[in-house]
């Protein structure tokens, strides 16, 4: 399912982000801190320098922010790496 891929948390308990996929989830956690359920909330494509998401659900746009940077410096890091 989703084996291998790495998650972030995005500003709360309600937002992960697969930065494997750029994909932006809603998640719901029940009072033990378990994740009950998720959706597909949102995906992000990069073209250049742009990031463009496609969203399907109503968004926050502190959460897009957030995953644009997380975008930014995973790419950053990942052109660092190719260039040692």
């Amino acid at each position: 399912m989703f084996k291998g891929h790495h998650f972030i948390k995005l500003i709360n308990e309600n937002w992960v982000f697969d930065l494997t996929e750029f994909v932006g989830y809603k998640v719901k956690v029940d009072n033990d801190g378990n994740v009950s359920s998720y959706k597909e909330a949102f995906q992000a494509l990069t073209v250049g320098d742009e990031i463009i998401f496609n969203k399907f659900t109503r968004v926050p746009l502190k959460i897009l922010k957030e995953a644009s940077k997380q975008i930014r410096d995973y790419m950053d890091e990942t052109e660092d790496n190719i260039n040692e």
